[in-house]
């Protein structure tokens, strides 16, 4: 049901893909274009078989032994920095397009080169000033545009990023990898509203798909949440969208429906503890307490130190009455700093069915003096059973 393979859908942090890394092949012809005719085994033609073959350091080589000979070449220099930068060396790519805007200031290419540089290097600030001399140039041209968005990201101003991806998408209608990166972002900046119309327009993307639901859940519209997630799980079935379908069902008030695929997610996952607590958690409120019982010991044993999974074994040996596994798990729970009001009730009410009284009183007195109204049925319970056993201890 659910397959290994979860797609990221999420655009790269770092080093660009797609119309990113084409850009710059078209700057190295644009920049071939204007040096003269080459030569046979003229160096900048070899470097360009280089690039084109993927071989970046190998062009490095070449275009370094090349200005050395020739350092006022701006296509030498504008080529080596490109290869400096598609072979991820960012800093001589940055040095390198830096002297390229010193022999010929201005240089459309090597401002907005040298920005994605900055922008790869994390150094988000200084790409604001070439990146914007380029924008002065071309306005309107997408990649200029998306590296801005990416420097005020990388800043940390989400909505001013976002509305400059926004710009992006109305540039490049067509392009899919930005909207997906636009919806993502409104998401960042709390724009839920505008995250949710982002999401709608990419919706036949399964994991954006996944995000809306998401939204809608959150939003409380639980039945569009499970349409969208059913849509995603016949489509691209995965923990993450069984998760969050169970999740949606149990919110609905159809936890029947998530306990298949809970059972899924534990198949798929067996060493996942969460997956084992959330499936033992559906199955305690269907009141199937045994199942549930041994969804939370295998929580237990997978993280032994885990306080969540042993209150959770503990409270389901104390539904199935099985009283001395039980005190054992409350053990436990003490042990690991577990003495809330919840444990010492759960403990007065197991030393009290084995009619171990003054013990069971003392728990029954230390639940009470915890718990300061925060659990008032259980505190009337607990006040009932305190009279009785203090006249039972007197005797």
């Amino acid at each position: 049901m659910i397959s290994d393979s979860v797609q990221d859908r999420k655009p790269e942090q770092g080093r660009y893909n797609g119309s990113m890394t084409a850009a710059p092949t078209l700057l190295l012809l644009l920049a071939l274009w204007q040096a003269p005719p080459p030569a046979a085994e003229d160096p900048l033609q070899m470097a360009a078989g280089h690039l084109d073959a993927g071989r970046y350091g190998e062009a490095v080589k070449v275009l370094t032994g090349f200005v050395e000979k020739n350092p006022d070449s701006v296509a030498g220099h504008f080529n080596l920095a490109l290869s400096q930068s598609l072979a991820g060396n960012d800093e001589a790519a940055i040095d390198g397009f830096r002297k390229v805007l010193a022999l010929q200031p201005g240089l459309f290419e090597a401002q907005v080169n040298l920005g994605q540089a900055l922008v790869q290097a994390g150094r988000f600030e200084e790409a604001k000033e070439p990146l914007q001399a380029a924008a002065g140039v071309k306005a309107d041209e997408p990649r200029v545009v998306y590296l801005q968005a990416r420097a005020l990201l990388g800043l940390k101003q989400l909505r001013e990023g976002a509305a400059l991806l926004a710009r992006v998408v109305e540039l490049e209608p067509a392009n899919q990898d930005r909207r997906l990166e636009l919806a993502e972002t409104y998401e960042r900046a709390g724009m839920r509203a505008e995250a949710r119309a982002a999401w709608e327009k990419v919706v036949e993307v399964p994991a954006a798909r996944e995000r809306l639901a998401l939204l809608l859940m959150d939003a409380g519209e639980l039945e569009a949440a499970i349409g969208h997630l059913e849509v995603v799980m016949k489509q691209q079935p995965t923990p993450g969208g069984a998760f969050a379908l169970a999740t949606a069902y149990l919110r609905n008030q159809q936890p029947e429906k998530g306990i298949p695929l809970a059972q899924a997610i534990v198949q798929h996952e067996p060493d996942n503890p969460g997956a084992r607590l959330f499936l033992g958690r559906l199955l305690r409120d269907q009141k199937q307490y045994g199942p549930a019982a041994q969804q939370f010991q295998a929580a237990t044993r997978l993280t032994p130190d885990s306080l969540e999974a042993w209150n959770e074994f503990a409270a389901a040996l104390v539904l199935l009455q099985q009283h001395e596994p039980a005190l054992q798990a409350l053990e436990r729970v003490r042990t690991l700093g577990g003495e809330t009001a919840a444990y010492h009730y759960l403990r007065a009410t197991l030393l009290d069915a084995r009619k171990e009284h003054k013990p069971a009183l003392e728990s029954y007195q230390k639940f009470l003096a915890m718990s300061e109204g925060k659990h008032p049925d259980e505190e009337f319970k607990a006040r009932q059973r305190v009279r009785l056993l203090e006249r039972m201890t007197r005797r």
